[in-house]
């Protein structure tokens, strides 16, 4: 599906919020077709670069779910440190409270780790798992990570310079993302967002590395046994821990995207190209358990 024919008529993105016993949970949603996608928190700009993609997988016949965790994006901000644990009965609790048993999920970046979690765990309903950008680290590098916890959220200054310090951060996330790709006169609407999104992650609340620290990542994926699908692009600063998943989910498939990742580029986002890769990884798998449904009640 080209960008011209599926952006002539988008469905709406609705946005809104779930109430969770730790806060309020950032829902941003399109479509309403009978097999529900939920994609979680893709890079460490929250789903501030999503939207196009959940109307583009609305097109394809998709209810299609973003949600920030707690901390990131539009989400409640946390005041304590919490595990891989604690983030994913929060998502759990979240789609529980929309009424949703997710077919599809798709995780990124740190937010694989939960993604991993809940499919380890066997969610019924749960018939498809998408990792994109997966961090894994191994028993030393954890205990190094243990070793040094996790730092503190930015310190804030009298004369704005922590600002001036999260701009140099966020700017230096974008360009190894986007190699090469010099920073537009006037930042596009997209690229604004997902550096709010990263100010507020860095600056209001308890950083992740304690949660990656104290997850095993490797035993974990060893316990999912339902397809998986990991996805890596060429500038993702998670490439090299990509073949780590290929060995540790027993019948994962890859894809691996040649140069910038579809939505990780503000002003140039490919979101029907982002969404047929998932169309061709769910749709096959949803398709036969409808059939397998139609045959168990013939």
């Amino acid at each position: 599906m080209t960008q011209a024919t599926a952006s002539s008529a988008l469905p709406r993105v609705r946005k809104h919020y779930v109430e969770t016993t730790r806060g309020d949970i950032a829902i941003q949603e399109a479509g309403s077709g009978p097999h529900t996608l939920v994609l979680v928190t893709l890079t460490s700009f929250a789903s501030a670069l999503v939207p196009p993609a959940l109307a583009e997988l609305a097109l394809r016949g998709y209810r299609a779910i973003a949600l920030d965790i707690m901390g990131y994006g539009r989400s409640d901000k946390r005041n304590t440190v919490w595990m891989v644990d604690d983030f994913a009965d929060n998502i759990i609790e979240a789609l529980d409270g929309l009424g949703v048993t997710p077919e599809g999920l798709v995780c990124g970046h740190f937010a694989a780790l939960m993604g991993i979690e809940i499919a380890a765990r066997g969610r019924p309903g749960l018939r498809g798992l998408v990792l994109d950008g997966t961090p894994i680290f191994d028993l030393e590098r954890r205990q190094t990570l243990q070793a040094l916890g996790s730092p503190p959220p930015m310190h804030w200054t009298e004369d704005g310079a922590h600002a001036l310090e999260n701009w140099r951060l966020s700017y230096s996330l974008l360009k190894q993302l986007t190699p090469g790709k010099p920073l537009a006169e006037v930042p596009s609407e997209r690229y604004r967002q997902a550096y709010m999104a990263l100010l507020e992650a860095k600056n209001y609340e308890p950083l992740t590395q304690d949660a990656a620290a104290n997850f095993d990542v490797q035993a974990r994926m060893g316990a999912i046994d339902i397809p998986t699908l990991a996805i890596c692009s060429d500038t993702d600063w998670n490439l090299k821990h990509h073949q780590k998943v290929l060995e540790a989910i027993k019948g994962s498939t890859q894809l691996r995207l040649a140069g910038t990742h579809p939505l990780h580029d503000p002003d140039a986002l490919r979101p029907d190209e982002y969404a047929d890769h998932l169309h061709r990884f769910f749709g096959p798998l949803f398709a036969s358990s409808s059939a397998a449904s139609r045959h168990a009640t013939a």
